[in-house]
């Protein structure tokens, strides 16, 4: 048996874990869109084929007979009963475990005993491999209470993933799915890659199926991350937007990813018009996103980061911020893993994307006008609207000139002033304590803290709060503290430090506890 993590169960999460197998995937088939085109074969048809035509179709009916019901149709019906058989078996293998190890018969699995009968990992403790209560005891109530909590874990996976999606297969959406369309399409689906019709998959047509597997494995991976997303659904009446972008040119005084991590900012600016917008808002770097114009539009924006994502202007009511490494992943939509989220986006959604703002850099864009419909966007990985943004200094002041340049180059917007109480994240939003990268060179300049004798190189005269985030890469410099001056706080990224008697900061003496993220 599988064992998992669930922490939220505590104690007794060392039996329940036992029950995932025989939960996986069986969903609610209410949720699912209609399939893709007949012209391309959904993925749950192309998983099955093998070389033969009939050993393909055996495969395809295997599942359906089984829990199509006596009238052999499928029905959400059948598919909520799978899930009823499938979540009571489950409960079952809770229990069952839980007497398997209650060896002495008195309703209580202890330390010892669930030990004695996992012995496929001596030294380990099976309390402390799932997380549990230390107090070394499961009892019969707990084993219950967890063995009907179990049914929550499942997810899209399994027979339930299977049923649902063969449901998906209904040619007339009729809520059914016969043998007869299933066998149809299954025959077509066999058919688009036996070239020669002649029931055999000969080498060159096995490779190409082979790709088309590829594809659709890769659609099923975009679609299990987008459901990790837990997406609100969209209104029927909604128009779906995706901005997608890299980055946004413009730095924001205000953070969403800590001290020691990089905020941009973006600004929407919300067009005229009667119909309700819904965008998702993603962002490889940390995000705010600045709502503007006629944002009583505005259904729904879901804002997503792996950094950290919030939004200003609009009421929390109507912001979802997301901070996943896992969910929206920065990817152009014009390669073909982007193509993929995008159509995965749509179905977690529950209808299709009407547009889409794909580009490296953005830092403003013009909603709906800047958008293109998905099959009309063009490729252009670098692609940025830069054309109506004006740079803003944001109150600094060209102490030094190259500094100032490189804050210019890399932050050809600037930096755009924020007031923290403003911002809607699932994180805390904070004035930084020194700006990030460039900016926060110009900052303690301006301050006196630094001096500059040399390009990229800055000497620490006075104490300061912290080093300026995101000096790594392109943006690090060289740090020399002077005499008497300690050693700011944060992380100085792959900046170097260096003692006033030349000596030079180690990575372990930089490694401060507080910096480390790893």
């Amino acid at each position: 048996m599988v064992r998992r993590h669930q922490p939220s169960l505590k104690k007794a999460s060392a039996i329940v874990s036992l029950a995932g197998v025989a939960l996986a995937g069986l969903a609610d088939a209410s949720a699912q869109t209609p399939p893709p085109p007949p012209s391309v074969p959904p993925s749950v048809l192309i998983e099955s084929i093998r070389d033969y035509r009939e050993a393909y179709l055996a495969q395809v009916f295997s599942v359906f007979r089984i829990y199509s019901g006596p009238d052999q149709i499928l029905t959400a019906e059948d598919i909520e009963r799978a899930r009823n058989i499938a979540a009571a078996a489950a409960r079952a293998n809770v229990m069952q475990e839980f007497f398997a190890a209650d060896l002495n018969d008195d309703g209580r699995v202890t330390h010892e005993e669930l030990a004695a009968v996992n012995r496929k990992r001596p030294g380990v403790s099976p309390f402390e491999v799932v997380g549990a209560h230390d107090d070394g005891v499961i009892t019969l109530e707990e084993a219950n209470a967890a063995a009907r909590a179990g049914p929550a874990q499942a997810g899209d996976y399994g027979v339930g993933g299977m049923l649902i999606r063969l449901l998906d297969l209904d040619p007339n959406k009729d809520g059914k799915l016969t043998a007869d369309e299933l066998e149809a399409q299954a025959r077509a689906a066999f058919a688009l890659y036996d070239k020669d019709g002649d029931g055999t998959l000969s080498a060159t047509e096995m490779r190409a199926l082979a790709t088309a597997r590829t594809a659709g494995m890769r659609e099923r991976a975009a679609e299990a991350q987008m459901a990790s997303c837990s997406l609100p659904p969209a209104g029927a009446a909604d128009t779906i937007l995706h901005v997608r972008s890299y980055e946004a040119g413009a730095l924001s005084d205000v953070t969403v990813a800590g001290q020691d991590g990089v905020t941009e900012t973006s600004e929407l600016n919300i067009e005229a018009g009667d119909t309700p917008l819904y965008i998702v808002a993603s962002s490889y770097t940390a995000m705010i996103w600045r709502v503007t114009g006629h944002v009583e539009r505005v259904s729904r924006i879901v804002v997503s980061s792996p950094a950290g994502a919030g939004a200003v202007g609009l009421p929390k009511e109507k912001v979802t911020s997301i901070r996943s490494p896992g969910c929206l992943r920065y990817q152009s939509a014009a390669v073909a893993s982007g193509s993929q989220q995008l159509a995965a986006l749509g179905k977690a959604l529950g209808k299709p994307v009407d547009a889409i703002i794909d580009a490296y850099t953005l830092p403003k864009a013009m909603i709906p006008s800047d958008g293109v419909a998905p099959r009309d966007l063009k490729p252009g990985r670098k692609a940025a609207l830069r054309s109506t943004v004006a740079f803003s200094a944001g109150g600094l002041e060209n102490v030094d000139a190259a500094t100032y340049r490189s804050f210019m180059r890399f932050n050809p917007s600037g930096l755009i002033r924020i007031d923290p109480a403003d911002v809607v994240s699932n994180g805390k939003a904070q004035r930084y304590d020194v700006l990030p990268q460039e900016a926060g060179l110009l900052q303690l300049l301006m301050s006196g803290s630094l001096q500059t004798p040399r390009p990229g190189l800055y000497t620490i005269g006075k104490p300061i709060a912290r080093f300026p985030a995101g000096l790594a890469g392109a943006h690090q410099v060289r740090f020399v503290l002077a005499e008497g001056v300690p050693r700011p706080a944060g992380n100085p990224g792959h900046s170097t430090l260096v003692r006033a008697d030349g000596s030079v900061f180690t990575p372990e003496e930089l490694r401060l506890p507080e910096v480390i993220k790893e």
